[in-house]
């Protein structure tokens, strides 16, 4: 589901933008519980890992809201 925006070198911007910027608190919330459930992993914290600044900052924080 999420975690191929992840894998390889660097990570997919489009497709983090793709999955949590075009849902609602919702969707994320359930994005975030199956992405756990699937890969044993914190997202947020992958995410964190992953990203950087102001990007960070604009993904991470609506999939916090959505807790």
């Amino acid at each position: 589901m999420f975690a191929f925006v992840m894998e390889g070198w660097g990570t997919d911007e489009k497709g983090v933008i793709e999955v949590i910027a075009h849902r609602d608190a919702t969707q994320r919330k359930l994005i975030r519980l199956a992405y756990e459930e699937l890969y044993n992993e914190n997202l947020i914290k992958r995410l964190e890992s992953e990203l950087s600044g102001d990007f960070e900052v604009s993904i991470c924080a609506p999939l916090r809201t959505s807790i």
